[in-house]
């Protein structure tokens, strides 16, 4: 009888998402395929470092010890060439991480495979595949940050954060908040504030994985911790507990923040994961945690998230100069002062 992935929680994962493949992507893009394909044959016993999404697939698989059936399945999907194989298996062998079932396309596109594996969410550093993946209904979201080594946070626990609106909510009140203001997107929700939020992309992966902390066991629970935080304050806040109820899954953190900057709060959370769909609110706290960008209709993904979003430059880490901020760290835009695109950093 073929073994059944209809009724797990499927991860799938490029290999640049999993191990640190920076060095060895330079040189795809420096000199091509050819010279990249013998590069990985000549380095076949290096052990790949662990990278984004490492630690956030460890401690996901490591929940299968817990609950009856193993019902968290993760599945390497690589627009790499088979001969890049042997390198990616030596190393997920060398550090011990339990992925038995992959696929590679040799550059050909992944998402078709998606489907066939009944995969939940997709992991990637490419976007393109991440777009295609979306456009097909599955939750994708495009992984950044510098790789994070050995073990974040409480050995043994899994910390994943979410965005509320565009990610695990529809975009819809969002959608009026930047083209109508936010007296219109006040007005808006306080004419709902009983009504539940339509499903976003990410919707299924958080009700997914609310189900699967349900099935520990009390001594057990505290492995799981989820958290959502949300630009949403009073009384724009009672649409989203309305909709925790009607899931019937609640976060273990909940934070509306009201236009406060995330980026303190999530680096106290330290998930191994952080999802949201504004590169703005990841870029910071890429810098502490690994990061992921959701496609959505207000923010495009880019090949290089560092990117400003209004003008296209790219963005760098500068000091302020002068004023009452003087002195403190933030994000500007490399074509000011035609542009003065700039968020604050810690």
């Amino acid at each position: 009888m073929p073994y059944d992935l209809k009724d797990r929680f499927v991860v799938a994962i490029s290999s640049r998402a999993l191990l640190d493949l920076a060095k060895a992507n330079r040189l795809f893009d420096r000199s091509g395929s050819e010279y990249y394909v013998a590069y990985q044959r000549k380095y076949r016993d290096e052990v790949l470092d662990p990278g984004p999404a490492f630690t956030l697939v460890q401690r996901l698989l490591a929940l299968n010890d817990l609950l009856d059936g193993s019902p968290i399945e993760v599945v390497l999907v690589s627009r790499n060439s088979p001969s890049s194989a042997i390198r990616l298996r030596r190393s997920l062998e060398h550090h011990g991480l339990p992925i038995v079932r992959s696929w590679f396309t040799s550059g050909d596109p992944v998402a078709p495979y998606l489907g066939a594996a009944n995969v939940s969410l997709f992991l990637s550093a490419d976007p393109d595949d991440v777009k295609a993946a979306h456009a097909n209904g599955c939750a994708a979201a495009m992984v950044f940050g510098k790789p994070h080594k050995g073990s974040q946070g409480i050995e043994g626990q899994l910390r994943i954060a979410f965005d509320g609106d565009a990610v695990i909510f529809a975009e819809d009140s969002e959608k009026i908040f930047k083209t109508k203001g936010i007296r219109e997107f006040l007005d808006h929700e306080q004419e709902r504030a009983g009504d539940p939020m339509a499903d976003g992309p990410f919707a299924h992966v958080f009700r997914s994985l609310g189900k699967l902390k349900s099935r520990l066991s009390e001594e057990e629970s505290w492995r799981v911790k989820i958290g959502l935080f949300t630009a949403r304050n009073a009384p724009a806040d009672a649409r989203v507990l309305e909709t925790m109820e009607k899931w019937g899954v609640h976060p273990d953190h909940l934070a509306f923040l009201g236009g406060v900057d995330k980026q303190e709060t999530i680096r106290a959370f330290n998930p191994h994961i952080y999802f949201d769909d504004q590169s703005t609110h990841l870029i910071p706290v890429s810098r502490y945690v690994s990061t992921a960008q959701v496609p959505s209709a207000l923010n495009d993904l880019s090949n290089d998230p560092y990117k400003c979003p209004q003008c296209g430059s790219v963005m760098i880490e500068r000091v302020a100069l002068s004023g009452v901020v003087a002195g403190r760290p933030f994000w500007g835009c490399t074509n000011f002062p035609r542009c003065r695109y700039s968020f604050s950093k810690a």
